[in-house]
């Protein structure tokens, strides 16, 4: 059956964005949304379409960033914003809408934007991508960087953590799926199969299963214990 956009009704427009929308996320309670824009990031009420708060970007540096990428803690407490900086990551309080902290990274390699972020499972944990190939592990509570799982050269688009906790998914401008052991940083797989850059990645509920977009056209479906679509 093919399905068009006639069978699906309209049913809220948010308006107030200022400059494109690069991201956006539910949070756990399925009525408010995050997107982010501009150097803000605004959360909707979905039942009555009004803007409930407003985060700021304050880098301590360039406070007018930009948000390109955004995420949800899994207790839904926490909003985490990867801006236009190098390597550096906003972290907001969803109660208080107070920035709390930076993640960044000060080093010559990392130099580039923030593409995407990911909480982990249990939200101690955020995984961040970027335009340089940087992909980092971070404490969400300290801002500590965990690890360096890669610092290659093709540019990060997606990420996505394994309902296990234990692997990490990212997808990039090499055309390929990388798969990332947590505890040990290594590559335990690469995935082919794509003609052109990966710039979307999930993985079902039960793990089983990853899907990847692609620049190429096409949606693949992977089976996570063999590394087959």
């Amino acid at each position: 059956m093919e399905i068009t956009s006639a069978d699906y009704a309209l049913y809220l427009t948010f308006e107030g964005h200022q400059e494109g929308v690069n991201s956006v996320v539910f949070n756990r309670d399925g009525n408010t949304l995050a997107a982010d824009m501009d150097n803000t990031i605004r959360l909707w009420d979905i039942p009555t379409g009004q803007e409930k708060k407003m985060y700021w970007v304050d880098t301590g540096e360039h406070s007018t960033s930009g948000v390109r990428s955004v995420a949800i803690s899994p207790n839904g407490c926490v909003i985490a914003g990867g801006v236009n900086e190098s390597e550096t990551i906003c972290l907001w309080d969803l109660e208080t809408t107070g920035q709390t902290h930076l993640l960044r990274e000060r080093t010559s390699k990392a130099m580039h934007w923030v593409n995407t972020v990911a909480f982990s499972v249990d939200g101690k944990m955020l995984a961040s991508g970027s335009e340089d190939g940087n992909l980092y592990l971070w404490n969400v509570r300290t801002g500590e960087k965990l690890k360096a799982l890669t610092e290659g050269t093709e540019n990060i688009f997606s990420i996505a953590f394994c309902p296990d906790g234990k692997t990490l998914v990212s997808g990039n401008a090499g055309n390929t799926i990388h798969l990332w052991d947590i505890g040990s940083g290594k590559n335990i797989a690469t995935l082919d199969g794509h003609a052109d850059w990966v710039f979307s990645v999930a993985v079902s509920r039960d793990g089983k299963t990853l899907a990847s977009g692609s620049k190429d056209k096409t949606i693949r479906i992977w089976d996570t214990n063999t590394n087959e679509n």
